[in-house]
C-alpha cells in the first residue's frame, strides 16, 4: 500500500541477507524515505519501501524492508538531540 512519504532513521544494518546487493543495503544512522508500507504474512511483521533503496526481483524472497530495521525520524527530536550533545559534552574553557 502507497502511504503519504515517512523519513525514518535505520537503527539495524546488522544481518543483511545475502540476496540483497551491496548497492542496495540499508546503513546505521541514515535517513530513508518509507512510500509504501505492507504487513508480510510470511514473518507477521511490518514492510516498507524504501525510496532510496528499493528492493526489487534480483532481491527475492525479500520485496520489502522490514520495520523494524527503522525508527521515525523527526528532524526536530534530531535538532533537539544535537543540542542536548553540545550541553552535555565538556566544555573546553573549563578544562583544569
Amino acid at each position: 500500500m502507497n502511504i503519504e512519504p515517512l523519513k525514518v532513521l535505520c537503527i539495524d544494518d546488522k544481518k543483511i541477507p545475502k540476496e540483497i546487493p551491496i548497492e542496495l543495503r540499508i546503513v546505521d544512522g541514515e535517513v530513508y524515505t518509507a512510500d509504501g508500507i505492507v504487513h508480510l504474512l510470511s514473518s507477521s511483521v511490518i514492510g516498507f519501501r524504501l525510496v532510496e533503496k528499493p528492493l526489487n526481483d534480483d532481491c527475492f524472497p525479500y520485496h520489502y524492508w522490514s520495520a523494524h530495521r527503522f525508527i521515525p525520524y523527526e528532524e526536530d527530536m534530531m535538532q533537539v538531540e544535537s543540542e542536548i550533545e553540545e550541553l552535555i559534552k565538556p566544555n573546553e574553557h573549563h578544562k583544569a
